[in-house]
């Protein structure tokens, strides 16, 4: 009898079933550090990418870019992990430091690259208001409100280097 236990459990191990009862599950998943790291990654690569087709950029080009992002997101995670700074200290130093990271990058240009990441820069943060616009007026209408004629934030944000980290700053989007 005892046998016939161990031969299901093993039976039941390679099946990848298992003899104990099943834990309730949480209705949504909680997302794992795994998860936020990967998902930050494919950002990164996605950045690289961008940069790469518009500005043609050569192979040690885009291996500084990668760093310069890698670096970029753990600037951003000590910035919105600090418990010390407040949400204005925080975001003063988000600004300063995405500048800064900004400005790595155009160094790493030639000065044919550098008008064209100019002119990508001016267009992305364009499209970026656009559909912020556009997310407020929707939100706006479901909730039988007029629609805002302004983006939200008169603060243009980076669309390389924003959203790279897992979190926003507090009263950011």
């Amino acid at each position: 009898m005892r046998m016939g236990l161990y031969f299901a459990a093993a039976l039941g191990a390679v099946l990848g079933l298992s003899v104990a009862p099943s834990p309730v599950r949480a209705a949504t998943p909680v997302p794992s550090i795994v998860d936020e790291q990967a998902e930050v990654a494919k950002r990164i690569d996605q950045r690289v990418a961008l940069l790469t087709e518009k500005l043609d950029l050569n192979e040690s080009q885009q291996a500084n870019a990668e760093e310069c992002l890698k670096a970029a997101v753990e600037k951003f995670k000590e910035i919105r992990d600090d418990s010390s700074l407040s949400d204005d200290q925080k975001k003063s130093l988000w600004s300063s430091s995405r500048k800064a990271y900004r400005n790595y990058l155009r160094s790493l240009l030639t000065d044919e690259q550098k008008e064209t990441f100019d002119a990508l820069l001016v267009s992305l943060a364009a499209d970026k208001a656009k559909a912020a616009k556009a997310v407020l007026q929707a939100a706006a209408l479901a909730a039988g409100k007029p629609a805002p004629d302004a983006t939200p934030d008169s603060d243009p944000k980076d669309p390389i280097l924003d959203d790279l980290g897992a979190a926003a700053l507090p009263g950011s989007s």
